[in-house]
């Protein structure tokens, strides 16, 4: 039976996707026979789920300021109450808004994000970290070869030879920031060398749901759809810090700054 491997960096995104894609999760749930999840890539998502939550509530702090200067000769023109009210509602909605992001941050049984991902952990099939992975990791780590962007750690490396020691089918990588894609080539060479197997790499789940001969549902493929116009704008230097040259499937690797909405 087919696997698909979904990369953290896929369910990252769906903190800042613009198009309601909790939904999504239920339709993935039915796939749980599957999914694999390596432990390195679940303890990978955990610890960037909170970071999600800060960049988000400091957007939102910044974009749900209004200031509105009122001179006398506005205030005796108009009605100026309407607004006086309207204001003080968005400032006490926003206030709400900022606290459940904050709780969210703080008790991840509260980020709708962290839970549904949680969900497809549970029904996935685990691959646990073992002293043999971390030390395959390590050699492949220090010989450069691929997966691994990361100069600092050895987290590609590790969910790669966690895949490569618990396998024995065809799999399908489903990830955004060509840590695999821009290797596939060796990738798919070295899978089918020592598995005897076929890996396929793509950047859309849908795509990968019909790799094992299932039809994606209409929010999955409208999902990707949305996602592939992202992912391919392009931007000669972040909107952000103006670094050039660092802006990569939307994500500035300089600043981290996220380009969704631009």
């Amino acid at each position: 039976m087919p696997k698909i491997f979904i990369d953290t960096n896929v369910f990252i995104k769906f903190y800042h996707a613009s198009n309601q894609p909790l939904t999504l999760f239920e339709d993935l749930k039915n796939y749980g026979e599957h999914l694999v999840f390596p432990e390195q890539a679940y303890d990978e998502f955990r610890r960037n789920s909170g970071n999600q939550l800060n960049i988000i509530i400091k957007e939102f702090q910044s974009s749900s300021k209004v200031n509105i200067k009122a001179t006398k000769l506005i205030t005796d023109w108009v009605d100026y109450s309407k607004m006086t009210k309207a204001l003080k509602i968005i400032k006490e909605e926003s206030s709400k808004i900022l606290e459940m992001l904050k709780e969210a941050k703080e008790d991840q049984t509260r980020d709708p994000v962290f839970t549904r991902v949680q969900e497809i952990y549970d029904i996935s099939t685990k691959i646990p970290i073992t002293d043999e992975i971390l030390a395959d990791a390590q050699k492949r780590h220090l010989r450069g070869n691929p997966p691994g962007a990361d100069k600092h750690s050895a987290g590609d490396e590790i969910i790669w030879e966690s895949l490569l020691s618990s396998l024995s089918e065809d799999l399908i990588i489903v990830s955004y920031d060509g840590t695999f894609s821009k290797h596939e080539s060796f990738l798919i060479n070295e899978f089918k060398e020592k598995l005897g197997y076929k890996l396929t790499i793509t950047d859309q789940i849908s795509s990968a749901l019909e790799n094992i001969g299932e039809t994606p549902s209409k929010a999955i493929t409208e999902y990707d759809d949305y996602m592939d116009r992202w992912l391919k704008t392009e931007f000669d230097q972040c909107p952000s810090c103006g670094t050039p040259d660092t802006v990569y499937n939307g994500i500035c690797s300089y600043c981290n700054f996220i380009t969704f909405g631009l």
